[in-house]
């Protein structure tokens, strides 16, 4: 059964991501309805360029883990611009952030956060919207 803050957390990130139209409708893939009402879904986007010279973004929301990620594609080398895993627990009032990115040293963390105090959380998605650029082709 989800708890509240598993859903303020979940709600937090699939807000933002709608209310700055960062994921394009017809990429989500639902997988899965929960019993605890919960839509697990994936969802996998061109962001701009093509498939040898281009961005891709990816959120996915899959067993209490929400994941989101930009990659470069550039010939045959594939830079991650930034991959984040949010790790929500049910018995918990925080989640656990995991951050990586080829591009950007600050963004290459793990954290706690907590629902009123998630800084780290708040930075990963402010950062995922400045490398979309608020643009989709």
């Amino acid at each position: 059964m989800e708890t509240t803050v598993t859903q303020q957390f979940r709600s937090q990130i699939l807000d933002f991501m709608a209310d700055h139209d960062l994921v394009p409708h017809e990429a989500k893939e639902v997988i899965n309805h929960r019993e605890d009402g919960v839509e697990e879904f994936r969802a996998e986007w061109r962001v701009r360029g093509d498939y040898q010279q281009g961005v891709f973004a990816s959120l996915s929301d899959i067993e209490d883990q929400i994941e989101f990620g930009l990659l470069e594609r550039s010939g045959n080398v594939a830079t991650n611009l930034l991959n984040v895993t949010v790790v929500l627990y049910d018995d918990s009032d925080m989640a656990v952030v995991l951050s990586s990115s080829d591009y950007s040293d600050d963004m290459n963390y793990e954290a706690q956060v907590f629902y009123g105090r998630h800084g780290r959380l708040d930075d990963a998605l402010r950062h995922f919207q400045m490398l979309m650029g608020g643009a989709r082709e």
